[in-house]
């Protein structure tokens, strides 16, 4: 049974889509999601939507979650990174790269 951690699981977008990844793996009927993040109120949204995606796919997997990492890491499978460091004000200047591509609608919520 697979124990994953993702830190940064606050990123909601990309801890939702690597979940649901996961999860449709054939074969792969149950695990462990740690999630990991600073912003708690952000966490507790992840966590429920890993809830409900794990509910969704009938399969027997758990969640747990923390602000503090090192409650989570210990016994960890996989470990994702996906941390944003020094927050979104950091990577607005960013946006003039995804103009054009398939990204820029989804990230444009984020980086207006």
């Amino acid at each position: 049974m697979p124990y994953i951690t993702i830190l940064g699981a606050g990123s909601t977008v990309f801890a939702r889509q690597l979940t649901t990844d996961i999860l449709q793996i054939e074969g792969l009927d149950e695990g462990c999601f740690a999630l990991v993040d600073i912003d708690s109120t952000r966490l507790e949204l992840a966590c429920r939507v890993a809830e409900r995606l794990i509910a969704q796919s009938g399969k027997r997997w758990t969640v747990r979650a923390s602000t503090e990492r090192r409650d989570l890491l210990a016994g960890s499978d996989f470990i994702v990174n996906a941390i944003e460091v020094a927050g979104l004000a950091n990577v607005r200047h960013d946006r003039r790269h995804f103009q054009g591509t398939a990204f820029r609608p989804r990230l444009a919520r984020h980086l207006a």
